[in-house]
């Protein structure tokens, strides 16, 4: 092999391991991409998430959260995870607007019942029946906050104090029944009251009610 033509290859070589080089510092040094979905209109709290209602967007990959880096993926809804969330049957828990990016924390799963979904994932949902009357009024819905009154032989006892209505279950217009959100001794309280004494609901602020104290007692026993 001629002098020229080892000159020729070893020159070939070296381009060849100099664009190497530069590709990879490059793309070692380039933001690496991910996709995330945006929502490409106004949708109102409760509505079924579809592939209709995104469009894909690039962002970086690596974010800064609360002062370090982390992945997008911890904060949005990515391209390996879009389908599981939407074959899930996931609806919207707050609403959205045009150009909101897709985030776990907005949406709620959609199966199971409405109990399910309206209730803390750490608590018991105990269901009392209940007339208007003893119900405080018949307009009694979901997000009310009650208190409970549990009365026998002239004693009104207040038995539970602020508890969240998660369902309201009506017959003909009139209360026949309400689901609360208890912890475990919230919930043998309001059933043991079911079984043995007369059940009332006292409707409270949500905000602005001051507790008085479990098992305050009123009234006077009769012979």
């Amino acid at each position: 092999m001629s002098k020229g033509k080892k000159i020729v290859i070893v020159a070939f070589f070296a381009l060849l391991c100099g664009f190497i080089a530069a590709w990879s510092v490059y793309t070692y040094c380039s933001p690496k991409k991910e996709t995330i979905y945006v929502f490409n209109n106004d949708y109102n709290a409760g509505k079924t998430l579809t592939a209709d209602m995104l469009t894909p967007i690039q962002v970086d990959s690596s974010i800064v959260v609360n002062g370090r880096r982390a992945g997008v993926n911890e904060q949005y809804v990515t391209e390996k995870e879009i389908n599981d969330y939407i074959y899930a049957g996931n609806y919207l828990f707050t609403g959205v607007h045009t150009g909101q990016a897709l985030t776990p924390t907005s949406l709620s799963i959609a199966s199971g019942s409405a109990v399910e979904r309206n209730m803390s994932s750490d608590l018991i949902a105990v269901t009392i029946p209940i007339s208007s009357i003893t119900g405080v009024t018949s307009d009694l819905r979901v997000g009310c906050r009650v208190n409970i009154y549990a009365s026998l032989d002239g004693i009104t006892t207040l038995l539970l104090e602020n508890m969240s209505v998660i369902k309201v279950n009506k017959s003909e217009g009139q209360l026949i029944s309400v689901t609360l959100d208890c912890n475990q001794e919230q919930a043998i309280k309001a059933i043991n009251a079911t079984e043995y004494y007369s059940v009332y609901f006292g409707l409270v602020s949500p905000t602005d009610y001051k507790p008085v104290g479990e098992g305050v007692e009123y009234g006077t026993r009769l012979n």
